[in-house]
């Protein structure tokens, strides 16, 4: 993390590969735990319909592949390096210089654009509001926040509202935002972010708890938060799940 936590880069550089991530619908995962799994869960059930689903989660874990997946398989390391070096090329000629995550990031929405995916599911890397994947300005974006705790305080503030109030600052106007009930502070935030944005709120109830008994219930819980989120987007776009 350099010593400037802002978008500035983000935006020029996006600017000037003409707004990659504004070329497929998306959903935007943002929280303190259960994200990565919750954006897996998203990604595989839109993936289920027969679309041409990205996902991007942050950190990786195994390898930086992990980064760039499509329909649930990451890129071949050949393929993604001759990629990557073909977009460091383009990054070399602009005036501004991107840090490894701002680099990785655009990289991602750049070859999701030119692979063509119909949807992507993002996971944002830390924050919300001025992280480097908050440059997606579609209307149709769906929000997903999972559960909200203490986090990177020296970046995102030492107490639940402040924080709360930069994980939804994935928020954008006329957003869909998808989380459950967390306490005063944090759900109190959420709502004004939402409507502040014009955007529509579902808090999700919990699941059953005979659903998915095979699965902790951390998990289960994660599970039906995306199913909630990508129920809508099925709804709302005349998808059909496939068996």
């Amino acid at each position: 993390m350099t010593g400037s936590y802002n978008l500035d880069t983000m935006k020029t550089i996006m600017s000037a590969l003409g707004n990659p991530q504004e070329n497929y619908k998306v959903i935007h995962v943002a929280g303190t735990s259960g994200k990565t799994s919750t954006a897996y869960f998203a990604s595989a059930l839109l993936i289920q319909t027969g679309v041409k689903v990205g996902l991007s989660v942050s950190p990786h874990v195994d390898s930086v592949e992990e980064r760039v997946q499509i329909q649930g398989k990451i890129l071949p390391e050949a393929e993604y390096c001759a990629a990557l070096n073909e977009f460091i090329k383009i990054i070399d000629t602009l005036s501004v210089k991107p840090t490894y995550f701002e680099l990785l990031v655009a990289f991602t929405f750049w070859e999701f654009d030119r692979a063509k995916v119909d949807y992507a599911v993002i996971e944002v890397g830390m924050g919300g509001l001025l992280d480097g994947t908050n440059v997606i300005n579609r209307a149709d974006k769906v929000c997903i926040i999972t559960d909200i705790g203490l986090d990177h305080t020296e970046f995102l503030g030492d107490t639940l509202s402040q924080i709360a109030a930069q994980k939804a600052g994935i928020i954008h106007t006329g957003n869909q935002v998808f989380t459950y009930q967390q306490g005063q502070e944090v759900d109190e935030t959420i709502e004004q972010t939402t409507n502040e944005n014009q955007g529509v709120l579902h808090i999700v109830p919990q699941p059953h708890p005979e659903k998915n008994p095979e699965l902790p219930l951390f998990q289960r819980r994660n599970l039906f938060l995306a199913e909630s989120a990508v129920n809508f987007v099925i709804d709302r776009d005349g998808l059909t799940l496939r068996d």
